[in-house]
């Protein structure tokens, strides 16, 4: 602000941390007084609520289209392996590249109808030496460092599994092996 001798915090910034905290509460001050502010009360209305619980109560329409908007991309995954995924036995999945994939992503079984099954959090990936990958076979269930057919091993890290109780339909594209494009 004029006068003061402060540098602003950053380079985008247009105030000091002082500056800018008496301007929050000048600001604020000014809303008490005309009545307005804060979700449950519309400036300036008496008598007004705003968006309260109370009145018709809200149905439970969009709660499973929430899921399904939850993520963009399906990993596709063969059936032993999913189950396990899905029951929480299993939280790393191992494949032969690393991804930077990450958040929520969806599961459909390999070579099936065309359903998502469940979805879980991809949260990282790591690059495992043979002496990791048998010190790690309770996370990915692999038996043997033999069974597994890549040069590289990456373990794509999962967390909070869950399966759909009622499968979502969508449309796997042909060609589409590892990741598949849900909307």
């Amino acid at each position: 602000t004029p006068g003061c001798s402060s540098e602003a915090a950053s380079s985008r910034a247009k105030f000091c941390r002082q500056c800018f905290a008496e301007r929050a509460r000048t600001n604020n001050s000014k809303r008490k007084r005309r009545g307005g502010g804060g979700n449950n009360s519309a400036q300036g209305v008496a008598g007004n609520k705003g968006n309260t619980s109370s009145g018709h109560p809200k149905k439970n329409a969009g709660k499973r289209s929430g899921v399904k908007r939850s993520a963009k991309h399906a990993l596709v995954v063969k059936k032993p392996w999913l189950d396990k995924i899905l029951t929480g036995e299993k939280d790393w999945e191992i494949r032969s590249s690393r991804t930077s994939q990450r958040g929520w992503v969806f599961f459909a079984q390999s070579k099936a109808t065309g359903q998502l099954l469940g979805r879980a959090r991809l949260v990282g990936c790591l690059e495992l030496s043979a002496e990791e990958f048998k010190r790690n076979v309770h996370r990915h269930r692999v038996a043997k460092w033999s069974d597994v057919p890549y040069k590289r091993v990456f373990a794509w890290v999962l967390e909070r599994a869950e399966r759909f109780e009622k499968p979502f339909a969508f449309a796997h594209r042909p060609g589409a092996v590892v990741w598949v494009k849900v909307r």
